[in-house]
């Protein structure tokens, strides 16, 4: 049947990546002809003109096996791999940015609940504050509070939470950011 005629898709303004680039990213590899308009003009001329190509050729839209035929071409099951990886990168982007917003948000609640700290506390946290492990120690100090219903600075005073403030301190004061981070990684 005569049908529309295949336009390639206009590249303006959508992002162009080499292959190099999907291939670092590990998006799945694919048959180079997918990207030639040429090849793919002709292809699908054969699906729209030959049963022998085409397993939809007698079927309507409506059939249920219509669009599972339309799923197992090649550069359709492409696009869907694609699209796969694609959506798990963005998945673990979204959930990158829920832990950065959620840790902006612990930084400032737990600077807050460090003002009614004693003194002696805050002197010990305050040259480390921007230290990832400390930030992380301070966060799960606050949400056992809010578990165990007591304010914040009930709950860092416990000696286990004084211990482990001494123990990042020690280890802060001896061997400096390369030692903390060695914290956080063992941690």
């Amino acid at each position: 049947g005569s049908g529309t005629q295949f336009q390639p898709p206009k590249s303006e303004g959508a992002p162009m990546y080499t292959k190099e680039q999907l291939r670092e990213w590990q998006y799945p590899e694919y048959d180079p002809n997918f990207d030639n308009p040429e090849w793919l003009k002709e292809q699908f001329r054969k699906e729209r003109e030959d049963p022998r190509e085409n397993a939809n050729f007698w079927l309507d839209p409506s059939d249920p096996a219509f669009f599972n035929n339309a799923a197992r071409r090649p550069y359709a099951k492409a696009l869907i791999r694609s699209e796969d990886h694609w959506n798990t990168r963005r998945n673990l982007w979204l959930e990158q940015f829920d832990n950065v917003r959620l840790l902006n948000e612990s930084r400032s609640t737990t600077g807050e609940a460090l003002e009614d700290c004693t003194p002696e506390t805050k002197r010990l946290v305050a040259p480390m504050l921007k230290y990832r492990v400390v930030e992380v120690f301070l966060m799960n100090v606050e949400e056992k509070a809010r578990e165990n219903g007591v304010p914040f600075d009930v709950q860092i005073e416990a000696p286990e939470h004084r211990e482990a403030l001494h123990d990042f301190r020690r280890t802060h004061d001896s061997a400096g950011a390369r030692g903390m981070e060695d914290l956080l990684r063992a941690w």
